[in-house]
């Protein structure tokens, strides 16, 4: 438990459930939408400086990655992944963070 964050790490994703204000002011900032989805979905930021977005099946295979910054809404389409749970990872300069999305 660091700075009220619990980290469950595997080799290649890290979700961090955090109760802490940083968690709190980055979701507030950032939607994701529809979720669960056909595999397209929003990514919603309110002018937030948004610098990777990178997607993992449940096997830790990255699905899709962008490093291309945004401060605008963003569209993802992974629509020709399989059904299931994918994590996404969102970065801004300093804040990493990750939810969970579901393809169906």
């Amino acid at each position: 438990d660091v700075n009220g964050c619990i980290n469950t790490a595997t080799s290649l994703v890290t979700v961090n459930n955090c109760t802490g204000l940083n968690e709190t002011f980055i979701s507030k900032r950032i939607n994701i939408f529809p979720n669960p989805s056909n595999g397209t979905f929003q990514i919603s930021n309110n002018g937030l400086l948004l610098t990777k977005v990178e997607i993992f099946n449940m096997l830790e295979e990255k699905v899709y990655s962008s490093v291309n910054a945004f401060t605008s809404n963003r569209i993802i389409d992974i629509s020709n992944q399989p059904k299931g749970i994918y994590f996404i990872t969102i970065m801004d300069n300093n804040k990493t963070y990750t939810n969970k999305i579901v393809i169906q």
